[in-house]
C-alpha cells in the first residue's frame, strides 16, 4: 500500500480538523492543523486556520502570533488574502494588514470586488482617507458595480463629501433599486423636502415580499429619518418603532451576560503590586472622551482636533486589543463578562505601554490623541 503524498495527507487533516471544529474540540482541531503544517511549513491558509482554532480554544496570542506569520509567509490565494486582512484587523494589527495591502499593489493589477474588500477593511480601521483611493480605482474599472457604488458613498459620506456621496447613491438604486442600504445611506446625506424625498420608494421597498429582517430595519430606519424630515413626527415615530422592533429581533444579546460583564466592572480592583500608575509617557498623551452614544462624544472630539496640538483618532480597539493580550482571552466585543474576571492579574501599566505604541503610527507628531 502506498503512502499517501503530503498533499493528500493536509487534505485529510483539514478535512478531520473541520469535523472536531464542528463537534467544538478546538484543540483537537488544532492539533490537525498543527500535523498539517509540519509536512508544509509556512503554508499561509494553514496559518490561518490554526489561528481560528486558536481563537476559538481561547488562545488569543498563540492565535494572534500565527495571523502574524500567515501575514509573512508568500503565496497566499486570493481568498487566503480576503480572509487574512479580516483577521490582522481582528487582533488590530493594522501595520500588517497594511504590509498586506502594500504586497497587492499596484492597484490596476487587483480585482475589482478585492478592491472594495480593501476598502472596507481600511473604513473599519479608521482610515477612509486610504480606503477612497481603492474605491475611486474600483469606479474606473466599473462605473456601474453596485457594491463599489454603495461602499464609496459610505467612504465619501465619512470624509464629509455627501453631494458626491448622494450622486453615488442615486446611481446605484437606480441601478439596484433593492438594495436597502442605499436607501439607508440616502436618507442621511441631507436634510428632505416636501419636494424631493424617497418616501414612496422606501415604503414600496418595505412592502415587497421576502425582505430580510435586515432589510427591513434598514428600510424602517430610512423612513424615519425622512419621515422626521418632513415634519411627519408620528409617522416618523411608528416607523422608528417598527424598525426597531424587527431590529431587536434580530440580534443576539444576552442581558445576564451583560449584567455579569458590569457587575465584574463594578467590583474590580487591581491587585497590589500589578500597577504602578507611573507608566511613562515618552509620546503622545491621550484624551480619552467618555460618554454614551449620540451624546456629542464625536462632536467634543472634533472641537479638540481643531488645536494644532490634537490628533483626533476616532473610536479605535487598541486599548481593547491591549487587554485581550494581556488576559489571553478574545472577547467577541469590546468587552465581555471574562475580561473583569481576569483583570486583577493583569500588569497594566503592560497594557498601557502596548496601548500607547499601538497607535504611534497613527500620529504625526502631535502632543495630545483624543
Amino acid at each position: 500500500m502506498t503512502e499517501a503524498s503530503p498533499h493528500s495527507r493536509i487534505a485529510q487533516l483539514s478535512a478531520t480538523a473541520q469535523e472536531h471544529a464542528v463537534a467544538r474540540d478546538f484543540d483537537r482541531a488544532s492539533a490537525c492543523f498543527v500535523q498539517a503544517l509540519e509536512l508544509r511549513p509556512g503554508d499561509p491558509e494553514l496559518l490561518l486556520q490554526l489561528s481560528y482554532m486558536q481563537s476559538l480554544a481561547g488562545r488569543y496570542r498563540q492565535a494572534r502570533e500565527h495571523a502574524l506569520e500567515a501575514a509573512l509567509a508568500p503565496g497566499a490565494s486570493a481568498q487566503v488574502v480576503k480572509e487574512l486582512l479580516a483577521r490582522l484587523r481582528t487582533f488590530n494589527e493594522i501595520p500588517s494588514m497594511l504590509g498586506c495591502i502594500d504586497r497587492l499593489l499596484p492597484m490596476s493589477r487587483i480585482p475589482i470586488p478585492m478592491l472594495v474588500t480593501i476598502a472596507a477593511q481600511l473604513t473599519y480601521a479608521g482610515l477612509p482617507d486610504r480606503a477612497i483611493a481603492f474605491l475611486d480605482e474600483a469606479r474606473r474599472g466599473d462605473p456601474e458595480y453596485p457594491p463599489t457604488l454603495l461602499s464609496r458613498a459610505h467612504v465619501l459620506m465619512f470624509l464629509g463629501r455627501l453631494g458626491e456621496a448622494g450622486e453615488d447613491l442615486a446611481r446605484v438604486l437606480r441601478r439596484a433599486p433593492q438594495l436597502a442600504q442605499g436607501y439607508w445611506l440616502q436618507s442621511q446625506v441631507r436634510v428632505q423636502s416636501r419636494d424631493d424625498n424617497h418616501v414612496g420608494r422606501i415604503v414600496e421597498q418595505l412592502q415587497a415580499p421576502q425582505r430580510s429582517a435586515q432589510d427591513q430595519a434598514l428600510l424602517g430606519f430610512a423612513l424615519h429619518k425622512e419621515l422626521d424630515d418632513l415634519g411627519r413626527h408620528d409617522e416618523a415615530w411608528e416607523a422608528l418603532r417598527q424598525a426597531c422592533v424587527v431590529k431587536r429581533a434580530s440580534l443576539r444579546h444576552d442581558p445576564a451576560q451583560a449584567a455579569r460583564m458590569f457587575e465584574g466592572l463594578h467590583r474590580f480592583a487591581p491587585r497590589s503590586g500589578r500597577a504602578s500608575g507611573a507608566a511613562a509617557l515618552d509620546g503622545a498623551v491621550p484624551v480619552f472622551v467618555l460618554g454614551m452614544h449620540r451624546s456629542g462624544t464625536t462632536l467634543l472630539e472634533q472641537l479638540l482636533d481643531g488645536h494644532a496640538d490634537v490628533r483626533g483618532l476616532g473610536e479605535l480597539y487598541d486599548f481593547t486589543s491591549a487587554m485581550r493580550f494581556a488576559t489571553d482571552h478574545h472577547c467577541a466585543g469590546v468587552m465581555d463578562s471574562r475580561i473583569p474576571e481576569l483583570a486583577p492579574d493583569v500588569d497594566f501599566d503592560e497594557v498601557g505601554r502596548r496601548y500607547l505604541q499601538g497607535i504611534a503610527w497613527r500620529l504625526g507628531g502631535e502632543r495630545f490623541f483624543v
